[in-house]
């Protein structure tokens, strides 16, 4: 992410006509996607060295995590789990999480947070005290460095960054180099990590494709540069770092879908023909293009067209795709990474490929020294995703009705407190638009509680 001063006037111009479109109301926290050079950079080599834990410019201090909670204690339940890896079961058992705003829970208060309620959940199966610390943080890249930077800090934030705010550094390879050098997070048991949706662009992924500019087999290609041997880096990086953790990658959820609501049919239909259903989704989709104009106003940029408020079925036919070829693509990568990392496939993964090599999902076993890397996954049922009937993801808030997220009112101070402009207080008050919300959330936790029941040995 580019300074914010400098974010409007620096955008590629590839990018310039998208990045207030509807893509930017259910996006991730990047606002200035890597350029196509810094892309190819980023895919074509590997970091040559381990990445280490990098001081902000002008912070006098290491990165410091973004959470750093007060024990959570077991509330209810026998002790059922035990840690494999652990000799002493009695000492507190330290989380950790890394990652970008999907991972931090944009728009969930600490308790909601998935992170948190894994916490919570191990903490009553172990009946072990859980200190949870997390680094993950809004519009954090997995690897893609250059042209990043940090979210500046205020005197009120204490020297910790906002997680809500959003910032490409530090990226999440760096997270995991700052928890290894951090005394509290070294012994970390559960290591909860994500990434690579802001490294291929959450702007081209949640657009349609008259506006984001990209195909869906130009995000296929863009998820397996970035999704695939930086994962791998990232997972045994962790695994090097954290010998007693059982390591788990969260994998992304279908943001958009046709399927589930047929949003270009449904915003076609004249309002004599549209069903309660239909004009529901009119509803929703006006809110999101009454949202783009507001914003295109705030910064003085005209970039949507009359044809793209006329004739609003034939951007809206396709949304989905981009979407749908994000999650296969991602999944896909992850699958192969934590395989590989697991020594359970050898499959080399070729740069010069469209798509990581198709390797079977990986089932879920006892933890050993060898096999402790696992992938949870949350259903891709396409009735979950943005404006579909029973979606698990925040819609974006607009008005009193549709400020739905819980941090609404906390954030709307916090951005105030960070900018001074009208265009990106306005981003940063619908940020979590998107991201899951408290069923979603809990779909993460199931998949997660799930893993760590046949991972961890019972007693």
């Amino acid at each position: 992410m580019m300074p914010r001063q400098r974010y409007f006037a620096d955008a590629i111009p590839r990018i310039r006509g998208a990045v207030l479109r509807l893509g930017v109301l259910v996006s991730f926290g990047v606002f200035a996607p890597p350029s196509p050079a810094q892309l190819l950079a980023s895919a074509q080599s590997a970091p040559a060295s381990r990445t280490v834990c990098v001081q902000p410019p002008g912070n006098g201090s290491k990165i410091v995590p973004t959470l750093d909670l007060p024990l959570i204690k077991p509330i209810s339940g026998a002790p059922s789990l035990k840690n494999p890896l652990v000799s002493d079961d009695t000492k507190t058992l330290v989380m950790l999480t890394l990652g970008d705003s999907a991972m931090w829970g944009n728009g969930l208060n600490i308790g909601h947070k998935y992170s948190h309620q894994v916490a919570q959940d191990v903490a009553n199966a172990t009946g072990r005290s859980v200190h949870l610390v997390s680094y993950a943080h809004s519009g954090a890249n997995l690897s893609t460095e250059n042209g990043s930077s940090y979210e500046p800090l205020k005197p009120a934030d204490n020297g910790t960054p906002p997680g809500d705010l959003n910032a490409w550094f530090p990226t999440t390879l760096q997270q995991e180099a700052c928890a290894a050098s951090n005394d509290k997070t070294q012994d970390a048991e559960i290591v909860l990590l994500n990434g690579c949706i802001n490294d291929v662009s959450a702007l081209k992924i949640s657009l349609p494709f008259p506006l984001s500019g990209a195909t869906a087999n130009e995000i296929t290609r863009r998820s397996h540069q970035q999704c695939s041997d930086k994962m791998l880096t990232l997972i045994r990086n962790t695994q090097q770092d954290f010998l007693q953790a059982t390591i788990i990658v969260s994998n992304y959820w279908r943001i958009v879908s046709d399927k589930s609501s047929p949003i270009g049919v449904a915003m076609a239909k004249n309002s004599s023909e549209s069903t309660p259903a239909d004009l529901l989704l009119q509803a929703q989709m006006n809110q999101l293009l009454q949202a783009e104009l507001k914003a295109e106003k705030l910064t003085d940029q005209t970039v949507t067209t009359g044809d793209a408020l006329i004739d609003r079925g034939s951007i809206f036919l396709k949304w989905g795709d981009n979407s749908a070829a994000f999650l296969k693509a991602s999944q896909g990568c992850f699958t192969w990474a934590v395989a590989t990392a697991d020594g359970t496939t050898a499959l080399p993964n070729n740069p010069a490929e469209d798509e990581c090599p198709t390797v079977t999902f990986p089932p879920v076993q006892r933890v050993t020294n060898n096999l402790r890397v696992f992938l949870a996954t949350v259903p891709d049922d396409p009735n979950f995703s943005y404006g579909a009937p029973h979606k698990h993801i925040w819609i974006v808030p607009i008005n009193a009705v549709y400020r739905a997220d819980e941090r609404y009112k906390e954030r709307l101070k916090l951005c105030r407190s960070h900018y001074v402009d009208l265009g990106n207080l306005f981003i940063c008050r619908i940020n979590p638009t998107a991201h899951p919300n408290l069923i979603g959330a809990n779909s993460f936790r199931d998949s997660i509680d799930q893993i760590l029941k046949t991972a961890w040995q019972a007693r």
